[in-house]
C-alpha cells in the first residue's frame, strides 16, 4: 500500500486495495514469497495509452483498465508464454477518454444504451430519520 495518484484509471487510483489483508493471509503474510509467486506491475498513463493503441491496432476497442491490464502482461509475460487479461468494463463507459485520446466513438451496448436516456433521479428529504423510513416504505 502506498499513496495513489490520480490516472487514466480512476477505479485503480486506490491508496491501500481492499482485498489486501486477503491476498497477504494466502501467503501467510510472506510478502517475499508472495512476491516470488505473483507477478503484477503498474503502468504510467503514457504507457496505459500506448497498450490501448497496441490493442486497438489489433482490433479491440480499448478501455484504460483492460489496457493497464494488457501492458503490465506484455512487461511480465516470458516470450514462449501465453498470457490472459481481462478488461472490466465495456469501452462505451469510459467513452469521453476514447474520443479525447484516440478519436474512437465506441458503440453503445443496447443494454447500456438504454440506460443512457434516463439521468439518475435524485429526491430531496428532509434531515429525519422517520422521512426517510417513510420514503422507503418502512416502519
Amino acid at each position: 500500500p502506498r499513496p495513489s495518484v490520480p490516472t487514466l484509471t480512476k477505479n485503480l487510483d486506490i491508496a491501500e486495495p481492499f482485498n489486501w489483508e486477503r491476498v497477504t493471509h494466502f501467503f501467510g503474510g510472506d510478502l517475499g514469497r508472495m512476491r516470488e509467486a505473483l507477478r503484477w506491475g503498474s503502468v504510467d498513463d503514457a504507457a496505459t495509452r500506448k497498450a490501448m493503441w497496441e490493442l486497438h491496432q489489433r482490433g479491440f476497442v480499448p478501455e484504460a483498465h483492460g489496457a493497464v491490464a494488457y501492458g503490465v502482461l506484455e512487461e511480465r509475460r516470458a516470450l514462449n508464454e501465453t498470457g490472459v487479461f481481462m478488461a472490466p468494463m465495456h469501452p462505451a463507459k469510459d467513452h469521453e477518454l476514447l474520443e479525447r485520446a484516440m478519436n474512437l466513438k465506441p458503440e453503445w451496448p443496447a443494454s447500456l444504451a438504454a440506460l443512457a436516456p434516463n439521468p439518475p433521479t435524485a429526491k430531496v428529504l428532509p434531515k429525519d430519520l422517520a422521512a426517510l423510513r417513510k420514503e422507503l416504505g418502512a416502519s
